[in-house]
């Protein structure tokens, strides 16, 4: 080959390995400093988690439920992971394991918070049927009455579509350029919102997917455009009528809107796989805080689940609305079995094919975290399981529905 050709081709091999690099550089450098776990995850002893249980339950199942713990936290790589379940009208047992901050060796508590991403429409939905039933609210009533700014696309809009998933907003954005730069993704925000309203400037101009009440789309965005209208109903700020109608009514002491920066018994978060982990990405929760953006604990939310079941906090005509799946305008079921903020099904792998059971639940996933709460009516029970990374959304529901296993037999027992 001739120094010519060499030169000519040496060019072109340069001009190629630039051109990648600018294609999908970004993307790896994200994914090598954010997305990648490289710090080694070690076992942990018995003596690295903490649980509770009520004196009437037999030893067996604190012993059982912190095992399913020790195994999921290590199975996965969890680095802590907490849960709790309730039936009889009180809890009856929480635990957790691991670290709440891995690099200062915190162990986690039972009054350690945790993102619970999605799960805060479940929470969101609840403060919507106090409102109801105070009659603070219509659900069928258009935006504009809570809302008088609202786009004109969207003024037909109601509550009770937003909750359901069935008022057309989109969720968010899967355009390609997101996959060259993550960052980018509204998952990964960092942008802190003063107010609810800021935050819908992130969609509130976008084109509607259907027209409202003829579809399903799944939208933590309809959920934000949600809140502006129970700000509106009750000349309330979300964040002040958060606490007020729901979380200290409900003696949720550890619950909470996410804050950027330093929080009080938060645990820290972090990505992971088996046997390794990494800090998580600095995100911001401002603008989803309806349909994404809560602190919690197991033991909150097993006690407001206690409290649901009850006519006391949320009336039986709420609560079927609220536990209902929404019919669509054709008289179609709509695609998840989708209530207002809670999903309805009914399922054989909890007890087996020959005891199909009704559940009542919503996962969450974000950033740094993975949180699943979950309802079972025929039997009283609430139960909810949590973990500071978002590699174990599948670990935490499975803890739920071995932890429901053991009070079925328990109460079963009882009976």
């Amino acid at each position: 080959m001739s120094g010519r050709v060499l030169k000519k081709v040496t060019k072109v091999v340069l001009a190629c390995a630039l051109l990648l690099a600018i294609l999908v550089g970004p993307f790896v450098t994200f994914y090598l400093m954010w997305m990648l776990p490289t710090s080694t995850l070690e076992p942990i002893g018995s003596d690295v988690g903490v649980s509770w249980v009520i004196e009437s339950l037999p030893d067996e199942f604190s012993v059982a439920g912190s095992e399913i713990l020790f195994r999921e936290r290590d199975l996965l790589g969890l680095p802590s992971v907490s849960a709790a379940i309730a039936f009889d009208g009180e809890l009856q047992w929480a635990g957790a394991v691991g670290y709440s901050d891995l690099s200062a060796q915190i162990q986690v508590t039972l009054d350690s918070r945790y993102r619970i991403g999605s799960t805060s429409k479940a929470l969101t939905a609840s403060l919507l049927a106090r409102l109801l039933d105070k009659e603070m609210i219509d659900l069928d009533l258009p935006a504009t009455e809570y809302f008088p700014n609202v786009p004109d696309h969207l003024k037909q809009i109601t509550p009770r579509m937003l909750a359901s998933h069935t008022a057309g907003v989109r969720h968010y954005s899967n355009s390609p350029f997101l996959i060259y730069w993550p960052a980018r993704h509204p998952s990964f925000s960092n942008t802190a919102y003063e107010t609810i309203e800021d935050g819908l400037e992130i969609f509130i101009n976008d084109e509607l997917l259907f027209i409202p009440g003829t579809g399903f789309n799944y939208s933590t965005y309809g959920f934000s455009l949600l809140s502006r209208l129970m700000e509106g109903a009750t000349e309330t700020e979300f964040s002040t009528l958060l606490a007020s109608e729901l979380f200290e009514p409900a003696n949720m002491k550890n619950t909470a809107v996410d804050k950027r920066g330093e929080m009080v018994g938060r645990v820290s978060f972090y990505t992971s796989s088996t046997g390794k982990y990494s800090e998580a990405y600095v995100t911001d929760s401002s603008y989803k805080i309806a349909g994404g953006g809560i602190v919690s604990t197991p033991t909150d939310l097993v006690n407001l689940g206690q409290l649901l079941f009850g006519n006391g906090f949320v009336s039986e005509q709420s609560k079927q609305i609220m536990w209902s799946p929404v019919i669509l305008a054709d008289g179609s079921d709509n695609s998840e079995s989708y209530g207002l903020g809670w999903r309805i099904n009914t399922t054989v792998s909890l007890l087996g094919e020959d005891m199909p059971i009704e559940i009542i639940h919503h996962g969450g996933s974000q950033v740094g975290g993975v949180t699943f709460f979950m309802l079972v009516p025929d039997y009283g029970i609430s139960v909810a399981a949590m973990a500071n990374t978002d590699a174990g959304r599948q670990s935490v529901e499975d803890i739920t529905y071995e932890l429901v296993r053991l009070a079925v037999t328990e109460i079963t027992k009882r009976r």
